[in-house]
């Protein structure tokens, strides 16, 4: 059994396989190969399937996907359908039984800063190259490096570039070369794979995947191009080690027996082993146990088991069953939650309208009385009863009540709206009466207020003569002006009106 894998912790409700070919280091086996749910490439919320051991590091969310258009087609093709954008869809997609050749062809970048990034390439030719007018840009190669053209169920590959910095799976650097779905190939240190829409690729390359066999190399029309005075050397070695192979030795038939058995053996520990962890995942599936927590890890899973058996046995049947099932159990695990979510926000809402409804009632009842003291003249006086008492307990209750907000700033404007009619009527007197009872309502604090107490201040002073003492001066109700040498002989109905003239300000000197 190989070593337990880590889980790809990017996102826990969706499913992330890799299964290595034994023949094709790169490539999926066929048999793994899912059918095309869509013609149309997958969105950001679709998942992949990527059979085999998992890489060191997981593929990040495919944040970009293009398509590649460089001739306008003559005419449209019926687009597949979509899902609605607003549905989403975290479900793994698990391989079918059926292909279509129809499905466009997808470079997908598995390497460098553009990791994860795929290009659709439906028709025509596109260029690939680090200029942001190639279709194919990618950061970290020549400006245009390479040509893509679409040639029946293969891809065209051309190098206009270094001669041999491209190299294809299998260690080949040609100049052109024709791909087909699954094939690895390295622009300078860049890695992509080709594949179909919709199909299952495995994100894991290493350098063995683009090395090849040395016979291979010998044998590439590149190579023996870019290195000409290597042939003959080469010609020689291919030679010698042709005639080593095929010269027979003493105890070959011995020897051949001995090989023939190990293949049989081999195959029945695999699948006694594939039983095992077939059996180990139905009881971890059953017992709850379908993904390691984010936080073990190393837990024992059933995911784990059935991506194991995969490994081993690439198309296993009975493992992509059950890795369906677990997927189809996240999915149905991820819309509870969803429900329970919604569930408790109507909850929540709910209780908030209740107890707005409380507030607002409470409220209402507290305005109702301010009211009533605000027909009745007791606006902000008395103190302790008067409408601005009632309102700001309103606020209180409430400091997000619009009614008690308004209602506080009515009060606080009444008297100088008051005021600044007598003002306009010529009455400063009962101006200035108004103005200070404003100023007692606000605390002093509203600066406009008090600049109408001064004004009005000093317009009353401006008209008395010189005098050498400090003298009180009001005017009653009947308009008869009084003056006195105390503010506590002014009656306390007219004490608002009152005006202290100090002895500096008899010659014109205003006092604040």
């Amino acid at each position: 059994m190989s070593s337990p894998k880590k889980f790809p912790d990017s996102d826990p409700d969706k499913t992330v396989i890799d299964v290595p070919d034994s023949t094709r280091p790169s490539r999926v086996d066929d048999r793994a190969r899912p059918a095309p749910e869509s013609a149309a490439p997958r969105k950001e919320d679709e998942r992949t399937i990527v059979l085999g051991a998992e890489s060191d590091r997981p593929i990040p969310p495919l944040a970009e996907e293009r398509t590649i258009f460089l001739e306008p087609p003559q005419s449209q093709p019926p687009k597949a359908a979509r899902r609605p954008e607003s549905e989403t869809d975290d479900r793994t997609v698990v391989p079918g039984e059926a292909t279509s050749e129809e499905r466009p062809f997808e470079l997908v970048c598995l390497s460098s800063q553009s990791r994860g990034r795929r290009f659709v390439i439906a028709r025509g030719e596109a260029l690939i190259g680090s200029n942001p007018s190639c279709p194919i840009s990618i950061p970290g190669i020549e400006a245009v490096h390479a040509k893509l053209r679409l040639s029946g169920d293969q891809v065209e590959l051309f190098n206009v570039g270094r001669v041999g910095s491209i190299v294809i799976q299998g260690g080949r650097r040609p100049g052109t070369a024709k791909l087909k779905s699954g094939d690895l190939l390295k622009i300078d240190d860049i890695v992509f794979r080709l594949t179909r829409a919709g199909e299952v690729f495995s994100t894991r390359f290493s350098d063995d995947d683009f090395a090849g066999p040395a016979l291979a190399r010998l044998l590439d029309p590149s190579f023996l191009n870019e290195n000409r005075r290597f042939v003959v050397l080469g010609s020689l070695i291919l030679v010698l080690l042709l005639l080593f192979v095929l010269w027979p030795a003493p105890g070959d038939e011995a020897r051949v027996g001995t090989v023939a058995k190990e293949p049989a053996e081999t195959g029945v520990q695999a699948r006694r082993e594939v039983e095992t962890l077939l059996a180990a995942g139905e009881v971890l599936f059953n017992a709850g146990k379908l993904i390691a927590p984010a936080d073990q890890p190393q837990a024992a899973n059933a995911f784990e088991n059935f991506n194991e058996v995969l490994s081993i046995d690439p198309g296993n049947q009975e493992a992509l069953a059950g890795l369906r099932r677990i997927d189809d159990e996240l999915g149905r695990q991820q819309q509870a939650r969803k429900e329970a979510e919604r569930q408790r926000q109507e909850v929540e809402q709910a209780r908030l309208e209740e107890q707005r409804r409380k507030l607002d009632a409470q409220v209402g009842t507290i305005v109702a009385e301010g009211d009533r003291l605000f027909e009745q003249g007791k606006v902000t006086e008395p103190a302790g009863r008067n409408a601005l008492v009632k309102y700001r307990e309103a606020l209180a209750v409430d400091s997000e009540s619009a009614l008690a907000k308004e209602k506080v700033q009515r009060a606080l404007d009444w008297h100088v709206t008051r005021g600044d009619g007598f003002r306009d009527r010529d009455q400063p007197w009962h101006a200035l009466e108004e103005y200070r009872k404003a100023s007692r309502a606000t605390e002093g604090r509203d600066p406009h207020v008090e600049a109408r107490v001064r004004e009005t201040e000093a317009r009353l002073k401006s008209g008395m003569t010189s005098t050498s003492s400090t003298l009180v001066m009001y005017q009653d109700d009947r308009g008869q002006l009084y003056v006195l040498d105390e503010m506590e002989k002014v009656p306390a109905r007219y004490r608002d009106r009152a005006v202290v003239v100090q002895p500096e300000v008899a010659s014109g000197a205003r006092t604040r």
